[in-house]
């Protein structure tokens, strides 16, 4: 029981003062009731209610996948050392079985013939509260301190290295992955090599300190892609990363005009599947002052680059484009009906 005692102590510690309470949960990631995160006081989700679930997908694991965590034996798992590793993080009120997952990881696995490593990352339990969008988004730091501790765990037991991960993220899961970034930084002082934000969440975090969102010193490449962040969208309009692409001015998608089911938002990661799928007709954007300059056709093409997989990996800035309305999206671009 002594022994039991000591490890909750250790593990969670509540150190109450005056009329707040901070609540630090292993590797000193702590959180204060003080803190108005989002318009709650309310703290997060602790890791193992959140149950974070991590799939590995690669040549040898075949589409089942398999199971891998942390706390076990990670040579006993089938991650390929030498090998690409990407992680799928998905978003509010999902799980690693929604669609974009599941595409994405065909399509990559497709691409590279099986070898790459393909983590899916299911944090379901902390992003299924419908009511409670404030509290999915704190839990968001929690579930990237997970992925930070696989990350480390995987450099230090198979000898792969922090330039070999990608992180994809789409909404929520965009900060997640700048949280796992921020974390393995603070810890190791080491860097991941990419991270994709796949219209990341606005609400909460567009006003947000660089530490409480995805920021571009989060890896050592950032790329995000703006779909959403109209009236009816949910992504962020400010530009966090390395390179920023707005699609349309950040305005209404081609096809979603009358948007009540987020399709706007979801348009990020259709386009991020489409560079890889349709790579020899690859979507550029053009580095312009604003979207009407863009518009305008003042903004010459001389300084574009490539949306999506395979971006300019030297490009920075803020980058306009148009797209069509569906797959392939870069043929027939259409002209928004919004401007920003």
């Amino acid at each position: 029981m002594l022994t039991a005692f000591l490890v909750f102590m250790l593990c969670m510690k509540r150190i109450n003062a005056g009329s707040y309470t901070t609540v630090c949960y292993d590797d000193g990631l702590c959180f204060n009731t003080a803190d108005s995160y989002c318009g709650i006081k309310e703290l997060p989700y602790k890791p193992d209610k959140i149950d974070t679930k991590f799939r590995l997908f690669n040549r040898k694991t075949g589409r089942r996948g398999q199971e891998i965590d942390f706390r076990e034996d990670i040579d006993d798992s089938d991650f390929m050392s030498r090998r690409q590793t990407v992680f799928l993080i998905h978003g509010f009120l999902s799980s690693a079985e929604t669609e974009w997952i599941i595409d994405l990881k065909e399509v990559l696995t497709k691409e590279t013939d099986g070898w790459i490593n393909i983590v899916t990352v299911d944090w379901n339990k902390g992003a299924e509260m419908l009511k409670e969008y404030p509290l999915a988004a704190r839990n968001t730091q929690v579930v990237g301190n997970e992925i930070a501790k696989l990350i480390i765990a995987l450099k230090k037991e198979t000898g792969t290295s922090y330039n070999k991960f990608h992180l994809i993220g789409f909404s929520l899961g965009a900060h997640v992955a700048g949280f796992a970034g921020k974390r393995i930084r603070f810890k190791t002082g080491g860097k991941v090599s990419r991270i994709t934000g796949l219209d990341p969440a606005g609400p909460c975090f567009e006003t947000s300190l660089s530490s409480l969102r995805l920021d571009k010193g989060d890896a050592d490449f950032v790329d995000v892609i703006h779909t959403g962040c109209n009236s009816f969208g949910g992504g962020i309009r400010k530009s966090i990363g390395d390179v920023d692409f707005y699609p349309h001015g950040c305005g209404i998608q081609p096809g979603c005009l009358f948007d009540f089911t987020g399709c706007n938002h979801r348009r990020a990661y259709q386009l991020f599947i489409d560079s890889i799928e349709n790579k020899e007709s690859p979507l550029s954007g053009s580095k312009c002052r604003s979207y009407r300059y863009f518009e305008s056709g003042i903004c010459s093409c001389k300084g574009c680059a490539k949306l999506g997989y395979n971006t300019d990996r030297g490009s920075t800035g803020v980058y306009y484009l148009n797209t069509a309305s569906r797959a392939p999206f870069a043929g027939q671009a259409r002209s928004s009906v919004s401007y920003w």
